[in-house]
């Protein structure tokens, strides 16, 4: 069974076209296939062609019944933000993974700034301290 469907004058040329081996329960639409299934893996399309794309979009905008469909396909459990954004946002870990936070934290080396003295974890110490430090003393 394949799961090309092809319309207009071009569907008899393409039914000789090589087509992927493509699992029997794969539910992938048309150009979404993963990987080396994708029939534009490894290619990437030409300058003309993206200015092609580009001029086709220009002034482009969905109709109000495209854009209700793409917000009732984006709500509740189907939405990459559902239950907050990072995920535990209202909830909260259990003593014994916060131990095991704790216990890592306690783990890592840690380091001086070279110019405020201040000592921190090494994972954090150059995101504002050592070369971005404030207390930072520039000659000039």
């Amino acid at each position: 069974m394949s799961i090309y469907t092809f319309a207009g004058d071009f569907a008899e040329d393409l039914k000789n076209f090589p087509t992927p081996d493509i699992p029997e329960d794969a539910t992938y639409s048309l150009g979404a296939l993963p990987g080396k299934l994708n029939t534009f893996y490894g290619k990437t399309h030409t300058l003309e062609s993206i200015q092609k794309i580009k001029d086709a979009n220009i002034g482009r905008k969905d109709s109000d019944e495209t854009r209700l469909k793409k917000s009732e396909a984006n709500q509740g459990s189907k939405n990459s933000n559902y239950g907050g954004r990072y995920g535990m946002r209202g909830k909260t870990h259990s003593s014994a993974t916060r131990a095991a936070q704790s216990a890592g934290a306690m783990k890592r080396e840690r380091v001086t700034c070279k110019h405020c003295q201040k000592d921190f974890s090494i994972n954090i110490v150059n995101r504002w301290h050592n070369d971005n430090c404030k207390n930072k003393t520039v000659d000039i």
